[in-house]
C-alpha cells in the first residue's frame, strides 16, 4: 500500500459500517516490527494499521492527487479533512443547499 490508496472497510471499524472509504495518508514504521499504514475514512475518524490489521481494509484504487501527501501531525490532516483536501478520494459531497 502507497500513500494515496483508497480502501473500502471490511467491516464495521471507528463507527464506520462496512464498505465505507478510507485513504491512506501516511506509511509508518515505529521500529521493532510496527510497520503500518494510516487511513482516514469519510467520517473524518483516523487509525493505524499494522500488517495484521490491514485484513479489514480493501485497497480499490489509488488517488493521484494524494500520492504526494505528507503527513506532519494528526491536527494538520485533520485540518485537511475538513479544508476538503480528501473530498475526491472519500466521494465527500458538501450537502446542497434546501432551496436548490
Amino acid at each position: 500500500m502507497v500513500v494515496g490508496t483508497i480502501v473500502k472497510l471490511k467491516r464495521e471499524c471507528l463507527d464506520n459500517p462496512p464498505g465505507t472509504r478510507g485513504v491512506c495518508y501516511e506509511i509508518y514504521d515505529r521500529g521493532k516490527g510496527e510497520e503500518g499504514v494510516s487511513i482516514i475514512f469519510e467520517n473524518g475518524k483516523c487509525d493505524g494499521f499494522s500488517l495484521k490489521d490491514r485484513e479489514i481494509l480493501f485497497p480499490i484504487g489509488i488517488s493521484e492527487d494524494l500520492m504526494n501527501y505528507k503527513y506532519e501531525n494528526i491536527s494538520k490532516v485533520n485540518a485537511d479533512f475538513w479544508n476538503g483536501i480528501f473530498n475526491r478520494a472519500l466521494v465527500i459531497t458538501k450537502p446542497k443547499d434546501k432551496d436548490q
